[in-house]
């Protein structure tokens, strides 16, 4: 019998926290799933635990693969899977009990080909759980039970974060149109995230706060500033495949998320490298994104003007 939903966990040194992930996943109210584990060449005790919890529960299955990151440890687990629907979830998070028993049904409920739904933030040095700031994505929702980038183009990459982990997906529209994870050690997600926005037919909210992310151990976030680059090659994929879709109508939605993006990844690298990456990145937006950020960077290059707005009348002096 074909499970209603495929969970789709990659696991590479979570011991610390996979039992309360795999706890919140076998003890879901949806007992109908199967629970895809990756472990993609961890070299803690990850393994041993997704083997001891497979003997427990037989909706389990364990594939262990040489470390490739994160994409294609989800890749792998898209050829497994044989629910309805598809969810990735990473081995450092967890959910709510009822989480994937309420995203399924509001998937069957509309039809829908993608449902994103709300998170907290857990901050594992505070020990504080915080609510994620959803409002002003949600503003760019339409009121419609289901919706696509022809209701909203002018925001419509700005109604809800990139991550796998805060959507649900039916498996026939990701296996049918063939929408992978890059093989990034970091960034993986975004094409992917943004193609299957790009393609579905039919998008559905569900307001409710479902998963709890763990934010500073997650080991994509944590080695960002060393693979820095893997942001840029993320949105080249993305801006070749608005073009091959003939989606002008996103240009705008899209530059405007990937200057978001760039000015995150700069702030995770070191003060000296900043001003160099954010002329590297913005070079690939249109000219008027950067133009006010290239005359920063180049008043504190040229002429050590630190603020601005203070010496703006200078500047032009001196220009």
């Amino acid at each position: 019998m074909q499970p209603k939903v495929s969970v789709i966990v990659p696991v590479y040194n979570v011991e610390q926290y996979l039992r309360q992930c795999l706890d919140s996943l076998i003890n879901q109210t949806l007992k109908d799933i199967e629970i895809i584990c990756v472990n993609d060449g961890s070299t803690d005790n990850s393994l041993e635990i997704l083997q001891s919890y497979a003997k427990q529960d037989d909706r389990i299955k364990v594939i262990n693969k040489e470390n490739s990151g994160a994409g294609g440890a989800r890749n792998r687990g898209i050829i497994e899977a044989s629910g309805k629907c598809l969810y990735f979830m990473d081995g450092d998070d967890y959910l709510q009990l009822d989480a994937l028993e309420k995203i399924y049904q509001k998937i069957a409920d509309t039809n829908a080909d993608i449902c994103v739904f709300k998170n907290n933030v857990y901050r594992q040095s505070s020990r504080e759980l915080a609510l994620c700031s959803w409002e002003r994505l949600i503003s760019n929702i339409p009121d419609k039970e289901t919706f696509n980038k022809y209701d909203i183009p002018k925001v419509f990459f700005q109604f809800c974060n990139i991550p796998a982990w805060s959507k649900m997906y039916r498996t026939s529209f990701i296996k049918d149109n063939k929408i992978k994870f890059q093989n990034l050690r970091t960034c993986n997600d975004v094409y992917f995230n943004y193609v299957s926005l790009i393609l579905a037919s039919s998008i559905t909210f569900l307001n409710k706060t479902l998963l709890t992310w763990r934010t500073e151990h997650c080991c994509t976030t944590a080695t960002r500033g060393k693979y820095v680059y893997n942001i840029l090659e993320a949105y080249k994929a993305v801006k070749n495949k608005l073009s091959k879709e003939d989606l002008s109508l996103l240009h705008n939605t899209f530059y405007k998320a990937a200057k978001h993006s760039f000015n995150y990844e700069i702030s995770m690298v070191e003060d000296n490298r900043k001003d160099y990456l954010a002329l590297k990145f913005y070079w690939f937006l249109p000219f008027k994104y950067w133009i006010k950020k290239a005359t920063e960077i180049f008043a504190r290059k040229i002429f050590s003007v630190q603020n601005l707005k203070i010496h703006k009348i200078g500047i032009r002096l001196k220009i």
